[in-house]
């Protein structure tokens, strides 16, 4: 029907919950923001300095959440105005996730780390260290459970404090995504 180009690889796209905007990000540093149904582009965001991996809507405000091989997070408004950088990992994030509807969000990245941060007080609120196995992709339910899926093909899941391990794939576990209506997870692997 319509389509969007970025300048290298598009690594993932995402739609806004009130279905106006459409996201994706790039290995070209930036993530575009679309307007749907035209695709007309509406904002670039592009203050990150190495390919751009995740990005996430926030459930009920204008804000859009990415993350990067530069090991940052940052927030934007959907008019690509930065609202804040998050730095705190030691290699690359490659997924990022608002925390239900709250105003936190939750990072994975290749140092073997899952961390929540807090956009109201724009620090870190808590690390949770997965033994330093490289975790590409997190999903998040309603209640608040982190689905995590690393190199070795487990997928973790984490409540509260407990961790639990599935063994999922043969292979590293590139996406993860959780279907809150039917309570179901899909896992993409290599």
């Amino acid at each position: 029907i319509e389509r969007g180009c970025h300048d290298h690889l598009a690594n993932q796209c995402a739609f806004s919950p009130c279905g106006n905007f459409a996201a994706s990000s790039s290995s070209d540093y930036s993530v575009r923001v679309w307007r749907i149904p035209e695709m007309k582009l509406a904002a670039v965001l592009n203050l990150h300095t190495d390919d751009v991996e995740g990005i996430s809507f926030h459930p009920n405000k204008p804000l859009i959440a990415t993350c990067s091989r530069d090991k940052s997070i940052h927030v934007y408004e959907l008019d690509g105005t930065l609202v804040h950088a998050f730095t705190g990992h030691e290699a690359d994030v490659i997924s990022v996730e608002w925390k239900g509807d709250t105003d936190e969000l939750v990072s994975s990245s290749d140092d073997g780390t899952i961390k929540t941060w807090s956009l109201t007080t724009k620090q870190m609120v808590e690390c949770i260290d997965l033994g330093g196995i490289e975790t590409d992709t997190i999903a998040i339910s309603k209640s608040g459970k982190i689905y995590a899926g690393n190199d070795l093909g487990q997928i973790i899941t984490i409540n509260g404090h407990q961790k639990s391990y599935v063994e999922g794939h043969n292979a590293g576990i590139k996406r993860l995504v959780y279907d809150s209506i039917q309570q179901r997870l899909v896992s993409l692997s290599y």
